[in-house]
């Protein structure tokens, strides 16, 4: 049969061309059934439609055209959400661009956390190219090994993986069964299905996902056995890394964080913050009161003022300095505004100066002020020591504490860091006389008062009674000028620590957990002890509150010892760097920086033996 060249390239460019249309319909299908999609959702959102996620309790409005969202950028403006007694934002306008990391500040109470959810549950839509993960529940206590449950949080590679495994076995049950190898057509749809799914999981690089997931999770602290252990073995905060690790492999394309450093040892800290600020290849928006990672990590801030979202370019030092000039700014306009008030001399006059100046609003600055009082340095006192102590708590060995030789006075500026679960907690109870040594001995005069603000300080709160009831319960047994015999004196100190007036008169147990730290720290104030212990103070407190903690611990006339994972606090002090590690406390020769590159080099060689 004799066929013409012509006519084969004519059918050729009309298969090619059929094709091409062919592709061009279904995307277009395809794009419109996505676009009537984002506008449904949008539809719905505008409509007063909240997803049941948890978000009942809050409205939600944005205008028409108040969101628009493409592969580079995330735009909202005119957003307003409301409580159920609390305007949160209103008239909030934001811009979230891709491969930036945001900072987002603000009060405790002030709808960070909200913002968050309402991005993560779709009641503030973003494109379908984003995909959106808010690490903030801890991983369930399954029996799987904690390798497992992060490597299953890729569930596609997981499904590719579970089918190559079923078509192997296929194709081996066929090679010893005649029947089945006689059915070469199901063998080569076996074949080629198999050659589909060894091409897409070599696109997903499924063979080096093991070693990255071990990486992550060397990071965040698992050593290789515990890698291999069964997660539900895991405390409520390791299982919180195991939530974080999984969305640092997944690496979504907008990776939100709630307090992340929370769960956290220093160590961890120090290289999570590493590893965002230098390996983290798309979006971030985190909250957390730790200036020192904030400044590691975020190329922008992200500020709730006034119910508004400002936007400030750079870390949190470039934020407090531009908004510190911005204040200077609004406070000498409103101060102008007000001379020439004074001076209108009708009441018309008056009016129409303030429809001119309708922009000009008073500035509020959101200010804590602590007032932690030391008993002053007395030589006569000496100090605290442990000689040789070594502790368990079942009173025999092994002990998690051996031999330790540790002293502390009233000068001193203490940190104590290392891995969670090392024994930092237990040693710093040694340190109250809350636990006896097993072996040992600890020596301090008789007069010396050291108390201890715990990591669970809320058992030591009378949740019964309302922070004025509570300072009063304390302060009236002080004696001389420390006491505190009236309700108003009680409101004045807890004013000075940022609790809010309305929840002065609140039971303590109906306090969120930032506000029963402050009465906390109010109460540790009034006792004013010669050495202050601290374990993690800074967890339940928001930026302004952690500042003002810093600001009074450096004029702390006593002595300080530290457990904590926020380096401003430890910087600022100028600490000595004492270690818990390997059932023993040592003393690190060297300052902060030293101490986070000796962590960081730590990290590194446990990546590169994973690596081999």
């Amino acid at each position: 049969i004799f066929v013409r060249p012509d006519f084969t390239h004519t059918m050729c460019t009309k298969l090619l061309l059929s094709q091409i249309k062919k592709q061009a319909t279904d995307t277009a299908t395809l794009v419109a059934e996505q676009e009537a999609k984002e506008k449904k959702r949008v539809e719905n959102i505008r409509a007063g439609y909240v997803p049941p996620t948890g978000l009942e309790a809050y409205s939600m409005s944005i205008p028409e055209g108040g969101i628009k969202c493409d592969d580079n950028a995330l735009t909202v403006d005119g957003l307003t959400i409301s409580a159920p007694k609390q305007q949160l934002f209103v008239d909030a306008s934001f811009r979230i661009v891709q491969g930036r990391r945001y900072g987002l500040l603000g009060p405790n109470g002030y709808g960070k956390t909200t913002l968050l959810r309402h991005i993560q549950h779709g009641a503030i839509p973003v494109s379908e190219s984003w995909d959106v993960f808010l690490v903030e529940q801890e991983a369930h206590a399954t029996d799987n090994k904690v390798i497992d449950e992060v490597l299953s949080a890729d569930a596609t590679t997981v499904k590719l993986l579970k089918e190559e495994d079923d078509i192997m076995l296929e194709l081996d049950e066929a090679a010893d069964d005649e029947a089945k190898a006689a059915d070469t057509e199901n063998i080569m749809k076996l074949q080629d299905r198999l050659e589909e799914v060894i091409k897409d999981l070599s696109a997903r690089e499924a063979d080096k996902q093991e070693a990255k997931v071990r990486k992550i999770l060397a990071g965040l602290g698992f050593t290789p056995e515990d890698q291999e252990k069964p997660v539900r073995q895991f405390s409520g905060g390791w299982r919180m890394r195991v939530s974080l690790a999984r969305a640092l492999f997944m690496q979504p394309k907008l990776l939100m964080l709630d307090e992340p450093t929370n769960h956290l040892d220093l160590d961890a800290v120090l290289w999570l913050d590493h590893y965002l600020a230098e390996e983290y290849p798309f979006t971030v928006l985190v909250v957390s009161h730790d200036a020192d990672f904030l400044d590691s990590v975020c190329t922008d801030i992200i500020s709730v003022e006034n119910k508004k979202l400002m936007q400030y370019r750079g870390g949190y030092t470039d934020f407090q300095r531009m908004h510190e000039q911005q204040f200077a700014k609004q406070t000498k306009e409103w101060d102008l505004l007000q001379r020439q008030l004074k001076n209108c001399k009708s009441k018309a006059d008056r009016e129409a100066l303030l429809k001119k100046n309708a922009n000009i609003t008073k500035p509020v600055e959101y200010k804590v002020k602590f007032n932690l009082k030391g008993q002053g340095q007395d030589d006569r006192l000496g100090g605290l020591g442990l000689r040789d102590v070594s502790f368990s708590y079942s009173g025999r060995p092994p002990y998690i504490l051996n031999h330790v030789e540790f002293g502390v006075d009233c000068t001193s500026r203490i940190a104590v860091v290392g891995a969670n679960g090392s024994g930092k907690s237990t040693f710093l109870k040694l340190l109250t006389s809350e636990l006896e040594p097993t072996e040992g001995e600890i020596n301090a005069n008789h007069g010396l008062r050291v108390e201890l603000f715990s990591q669970h300080f809320e058992e030591k709160l009378d949740v019964a009674l309302t922070p004025v009831e509570q300072i009063l319960q304390v302060g009236r047994g002080l004696p001389g000028p420390a006491a505190v015999k009236t309700p108003e004196k009680a409101r004045q100190i807890l004013g000075r620590y940022g609790l809010p007036s309305e929840s002065h008169v609140k039971h303590i147990g109906n306090l969120s957990g930032g506000q029963k730290a402050r009465v906390a720290f109010a109460l540790l104030g009034l006792r004013a002890p010669h050495l202050l212990i601290l374990d993690e103070p800074t967890n339940h407190l928001d930026i302004e509150t952690v500042e003002a903690l810093i600001e009074s611990l450096e004029e702390y006339d006593g002595g300080v010892v530290v457990v904590s994972h926020d380096a401003r606090l430890i910087k600022s002090l100028d600490c000595e760097m004492w270690i818990c590690s390997d059932g023993t406390v040592w003393r690190f020769n060297g300052n902060f920086d030293k101490y986070r590159n000796r962590v960081l080099a730590e990290v590194e060689a446990r990546e590169r033996r994973v690596e081999q």
